[in-house]
């Protein structure tokens, strides 16, 4: 692909490789810039290898668009990646980094009463209407609750979200059910494919 080095981006490499047209793969499924804002400006870019990566990405890091705007799935995924490529994160940091920058941004006083004023099953009743405020053409759905838990499957675009990245929604799902109270809470990513995801959420 024009653009890209894999060898200073290895991990973006390997995403855009899995997809069908690269970074212009399903230009239907789209997220809120306020997603990958938070992990851009989270980021030192002054050594950012603008040249060794598609010039979409190096456009979105330079100049983000603002919050509220919504741009390719593929293209927010594709940032995090060559971003997570310019910090050389391993699995472990990306896992806590992307809690940490989810928890940011939930907390936020842009989005914080879409998941604080909640409690945790109320939260979880509402998981398809709050994914939505972030993601179209993927859906995240509520199909089984208990008084201390839920089981959450989200579907999307074939290789739109691998593994790491799902891991990663797991830890946005954590960080909204702390904002939300809920005791103790963890996530796990239960089982995948390329195109769908099971989350089991737990509270005390």
């Amino acid at each position: 692909m024009s653009g890209l080095d894999p060898a200073r981006f290895p991990r973006l490499a390997a995403y855009l490789a899995r997809l069908p047209r690269g970074i212009d793969s399903f230009p239907e499924a789209t997220g809120k810039v306020s997603v990958v804002r938070a992990f851009i400006e989270s980021t030192q870019l002054l050594d950012f290898a603008f040249d060794g990566v598609p010039e979409p990405v190096a456009q979105l890091v330079r100049s983000p668009p603002p919050h509220s705007s919504w741009v390719s799935e593929v293209l927010m995924m594709s940032t995090l990646y060559a971003l997570v490529d310019h910090r050389r994160l391993p699995n472990a940091a990306i896992e806590r980094w992307t809690y940490e920058q989810n928890k940011k941004l939930f907390d936020s006083r842009m989005y914080r009463a879409l998941v604080a004023l909640a409690g945790p099953s109320l939260l979880m009743r509402g998981t398809q209407l709050r994914w939505g405020a972030f993601h179209r053409g993927s859906t995240l759905e509520l199909v089984d609750m208990d008084a201390h838990g839920a089981s959450l499957v989200l579907r999307f675009p074939q290789w739109v979200f691998d593994e790491a990245l799902l891991i990663g929604f797991g830890t946005g799902i954590r960080a909204a059910l702390e904002l939300s109270r809920a005791p103790d809470a963890t996530v796990r990513l239960v089982e995948h494919t390329p195109r769908s995801a099971r989350y089991q959420g737990r509270w005390g």
